[in-house]
């Protein structure tokens, strides 16, 4: 009699679990602003905000909104992939759990990437460096200085980063590198070579050795400045485009101590 009671018991709330789930399927969430989560616990609602920041499990991240003053942690138990930076639409059950509010998303469908970074200004990220740190961001502004300090170059059997001090030769050549001190360098670039060339999957992390091989610029990683008005933002990239004049740049904020300063790293 007992088991029999225990056992419908647990039919009755599974069928409470799957009333609830098809009762939020079955109706729109409602938009509320992160403000006011405190007025809508329990409900099925819809949040639109700005990641702050993740967890590397992914199951959990943070929203904020416009003004980055109130918050609420979200629950994906899906795992969906969102960077800091990017403003999403969500919906789910509101909680509260451990003195913050929490939305705990129901299906996967209920995430929606509004956009991948957040557009802000460089004065605003300078003069707010732990607001923004970590995040995606977009900013435009001036190039000041640029210099192309490395090569992603392949073959038919690898990739391989070489460092460089500049470099203006053709995409496709014949670069003369040695290793040393941790890294390889390019020491010459030729466009054609009767030399002996060794493949890339070959090249050993051996001092002072030095390496002829033959392949093709994936991309260039640039360092240079960007500057808005009186304010100026060291930057990196890997890219094939050279920026140049008034341009645009999305990375993301991130200090770097070996630079002591905060840089936009793409």
């Amino acid at each position: 009699m007992i088991g029999a009671k225990f056992m419908a018991i647990n039919i009755a709330v599974a069928i409470s679990l799957i009333a609830l789930y098809g009762y939020t399927a079955s109706i729109p969430p409602a938009d509320i602003n992160i403000a006011n989560c405190k007025h809508h616990l329990g409900e099925y609602v819809r949040i639109t905000g700005i990641v702050k920041r993740t967890t590397h499990n992914l199951m959990f991240f943070y929203l904020v909104d416009d003004d980055f003053k109130y918050e609420v942690n979200v629950y994906d138990v899906y795992k969906i992939p969102v960077n800091p930076g990017a403003k999403i639409s969500v919906a789910g059950i509101l909680q509260k759990y451990k003195n913050s509010y929490e939305l705990v998303v129901q299906n996967r469908k209920d995430i929606k990437i509004l956009r991948k970074s957040y557009t802000t200004t460089i004065p605003l990220i300078l003069n707010n460096p732990e607001k923004f740190v970590g995040m995606q961001v977009d900013i435009s502004g001036v190039i000041k200085y640029s210099k192309i300090t490395h090569l992603r170059v392949s073959d038919s059997t690898g990739i391989l980063n070489v460092s460089c001090s500049g470099y203006s030769g053709p995409l496709t050549a014949y670069f003369l590198i040695k290793y040393s001190n941790g890294e390889f360098v390019v020491k010459n670039a030729y466009a054609n070579s009767t030399y002996r060339i060794t493949n890339i999957s070959s090249v050993r992390c051996k001092e002072n050795t030095t390496y002829l091989i033959h392949g093709h610029i994936l991309s260039f990683g640039i360092t240079g400045i960007i500057t808005d008005a009186e304010y100026s933002l060291r930057f990196t990239e890997e890219t094939l485009y050279i920026p140049h004049g008034y341009t645009e740049l999305t990375g993301t904020y991130v200090y770097i101590p070996s630079y002591g300063e905060y840089i936009l790293k793409g």
